[in-house]
Parts: C-alpha cells; structure tokens; sequence
C-alpha cells in the first residue's frame, strides 16, 4: 500500500472526544486510508450512507437506539456521509450522548458534507481533505528517482490512487476519472514550455545524493547547506538503492528521531537495512559515501548512535559537527584511512564539504 501522509494526523487525532471529518473528491482513497487507519483498533462499526438501510436506519435516530446498533464496538466509520439527511445533526448527538465512541464519516461531495456538519459540529470535529496521490508520496514509496522519471507520465494521467495503481490501463482508467473538459485542459497546458520543462528536469542528473539515516530532519540542513554552495542534489529522506543512478557522491546524514521514524511508518531495524542496502549499491557503483553528523551532542543518544554504529564503516570520509564525537565513537568505528573532520556548527562544515566534493569531481 501507498503510504499517504495524511495517515499519520489523522491517527494523532484518535480518541480525543472529538469527530474525525475526511473530505475529499471520489477516488482519491479515502476509503482505503480509513480502512489503513482503524484496522489495528478492535471493534470497528463500519457503516456505508449509500446504502438505503443505513439512510433508514439514521432517520429517526436517538442516542438509546444508535448504543444498540454501536454495540460494543468503539469506533463508528460512516462513509459517504452526505448521503444521510441532516447528518450535522446526528453526528452532533452521537458525539455528545455516546462520548465514549471514536466517530470518523468521510464524504465525496465535500461541499456537501462541509455544509451540514459545520455548523452543528462546531468544537466537536477535526477536519480534513485527501487529495489525489502527491509526488512526495510516491516518492516515498518507491524512490525520488523514478518518480521523476515518471513525471510527464503523471502530468498526462495524474495521481489518482486507481490509476497509478494499474499501469498499462490509464487510458481506461482515465476515461472514468477524469472529465473531458479537464482533459482537454490538461493538454493543453502540458505542451509548450512546461513540457520542454519537464524533458529537462528528467533529464538532469544530479551529482550527489543525499539521504537520512534514521529519519531526523538534519539531512534537509545539509541539503540547505548544498543549496547555498549553489550544489545540485538529489535529496530523498527514503533513499531506495535504485534511485543511485549516475551520481558521484552519496551523503548519508546520520541521526535518530523516534518521531521521524513514526512518521516513515518505520522502526529503527528497517530504516537501518534500507540505509545498508543503499550503501552497499552506492560501494559497487563506484559512489563516493559521506558521512555527516551535524546534529552534535543533542543528536546523540541510544537510538542515535544505534544507526551511527552501522553507518559509519561504510564512509570514505566524515564531517562531524562538536559534541558529537566527545566520545570518540567516530574515530573508533571508522576504517584506518578514513579521516574525521570537526566543524564548530554546521555552517562550519561548508568548507570540508566543498573540499571532499572537489575532489571527488563534483562541481562546486
């Protein structure tokens, strides 16, 4: 399944007292995103408003008669919600006379839906809106680059889950999702300048690549840090062994974050076999491998040092922000030939930076 980053709000938003609203156009996968979201949860009432026994069932409603139906079930999904008349209403009365229920209604007509509950559900409901697939998620899914070698593709077909889930059948599918004046929109604007630049953004192949080692946001700052020695990068915090396509140099940012592994939908042993995997692709493709630390001692710690013990051999050389190699833990781990190098902050690493990116024959 493709993970959706939506995924993880709406399960912080869980068992809070309040409703969970998801809006959003038919097709986008909001049905499996819910299914995603309340299959761990024991006792799931799931019930559809397009069927007419449930529009029956919700007409003349009341708090005795919905804790029948309920059961013992903990959690009321209700799809398709606009489908039930004056569902504000009746949501409002289940949030208020059952408190002990976790609501999630989802509707296609967001207007619709928007419409009814907003009122009624004023301080009781979290809202939100899902989306087609995005090119951050597929990115995540399977690797930064293909999916920008897939990029005019999607502009032709889109991200609609059904059709990036069959390959091959878009112009199928297509016919069923999108409507033909947006078509025609859609190529329109796809020729001229914006397809030329899409060929080229293909095209162009980074030098160096940079990923996180156990998901904290310190390879973005080091991707920052690229950006203002003007050094192109292909930056993936998910780097996949295929996306390790003509590059010269591998950065790998090393440094844990529970809350970044979470959101990855990851555990600490997992993320540490995809970075392994990428570092042994990168060794036999002949790709230079950096390691950086830059979080200093704050970056430190049991899960921290749990992906710096294994990621550390595979470097050819190491920047290391102050504090955090107090321990030596760099220097015990590195291969003999391999040379550390501390910088007092992380702007102090831009200049060892360039130096081991000249010469391992990037432009700077």
């Amino acid at each position: 399944m493709i993970g959706r980053f939506l995924e993880e709000k709406l399960e912080a938003k869980l068992d809070k007292k309040k409703a969970l609203i998801l809006m959003g156009a038919r097709q986008t996968g909001k049905t499996t995103l819910i299914r995603s979201l309340v299959k761990k949860r024991e006792g799931t009432l799931w019930l559809n408003g397009d069927e007419s026994d449930v529009q029956a069932l919700f007409e003349n409603i009341s708090a005795a008669r919905l804790s029948a139906v309920l059961g013992k079930n903990s959690t009321l999904v209700l799809d398709e919600a606009q489908r039930i008349r004056d569902i504000g209403l009746k949501l409002k009365l289940l949030t208020d006379q059952v408190p002990n229920i976790q609501l999630v209604a989802t509707g296609s007509s967001s207007f619709d839906l928007a419409n009814q509950v907003n009122e009624p559900l004023t301080g009781r409901k979290w809202e939100y809106v899902l989306f087609p697939l995005s090119f951050g998620e597929m990115s995540a899914h399977h690797g930064l680059l293909e999916e920008k070698r897939l990029l005019l593709h999607r502009l032709v077909y889109g991200y609609y889950p059904d059709v990036v889930a069959h390959p091959g059948e878009e112009k199928i599918v297509e016919r069923c999702v999108l409507p033909v004046f947006l078509k025609k929109l859609l190529f329109r604007l796809l020729w001229g300048s914006i397809l030329m630049w899409c060929f080229a953004a293909v095209a162009s192949a980074s030098e160096v690549a940079v990923m996180s080692v156990g998901q904290s946001p310190d390879a973005m700052m080091v991707r920052v840090l690229l950006k203002r020695m003007k050094v192109d990068s292909d930056y993936n915090a998910m780097l996949q062994k295929t996306d390790l396509d003509g590059q010269k140099v591998l950065i790998a940012v090393v440094g844990g974050s529970s809350k970044g592994l979470g959101a990855a939908g990851i555990d600490k042993e997992q993320e540490m076999a995809r970075a392994r995997e990428v570092f042994n692709e990168a060794k036999a493709k002949g790709i230079h491998i950096l390691i950086m630390h830059v979080g200093g001692e704050g970056r430190r710690g049991e899960l921290s040092d749990f992906f710096v013990n294994d990621s550390v051999p595979f470097g050819e050389k190491i920047i290391v922000v102050k504090g955090g190699n107090e321990d030596g833990i760099f220097d015990r781990l590195k291969s003999t030939d391999v040379t550390v190098t501390t910088a007092e902050k992380i702007q102090g690493t831009q200049e060892p930076l360039a130096e081991i990116l000249k010469e391992w024959g990037v432009g700077v």
